[in-house]
């Protein structure tokens, strides 16, 4: 196996930080500028998780193929569900942990109306987030082809 930093240097690292943000801005058009950074920061970490367990020098690229799809896909690990089509209806994140919308509907609220009551929440949730997916990443990695 490679040594990760050999396939993803620092140029494909801000290459990948780069698509990330912009992805972001163009996807939550009206979301306040400090829940986008959230979202950038967030994302980008999922994708460098996935990256360890992936071993594969072109991962990079095939990651923001078919016009990044890929990395929507990690994005709707990382939040709560919603119709990704409404995206630029969303002003705040609290929108999708409250249910405060009228525009985007979220299910997460059902179960979890008394959390989020602040960015310190939204935080919390993320890393906890990281940490389930890169724990079913450890434990599922490779063991689907393993016989026996």
């Amino acid at each position: 196996m490679n040594n990760k930093i050999d396939i993803i240097n620092n140029d494909k690292m801000n290459f990948l930080y780069n698509k990330v943000t912009s992805i972001i801005n163009k996807t939550f058009i009206n979301l306040i500028s400090n829940h986008k950074k959230l979202l950038i920061v967030y994302l980008y970490k999922l994708i460098i998780i996935f990256s360890i367990y992936i071993d594969n020098e072109n991962f990079i690229s095939q990651i923001v193929e078919n016009n990044y799809q890929d990395i929507f896909s990690l994005l709707v690990l990382l939040l709560p569900y919603y119709d990704l089509n409404e995206s630029n209806k969303i002003s705040n994140l609290f929108e999708l942990f409250k249910n405060k919308s009228k525009n985007v509907f979220s299910s997460y609220y059902i179960d979890h109306q008394q959390f989020f009551i602040n960015d310190n929440s939204i935080k919390e949730y993320f890393e906890n987030n990281l940490i389930n997916i890169n724990n079913t990443l450890l434990y599922t990695n490779n063991k689907f082809f393993q016989t026996g």
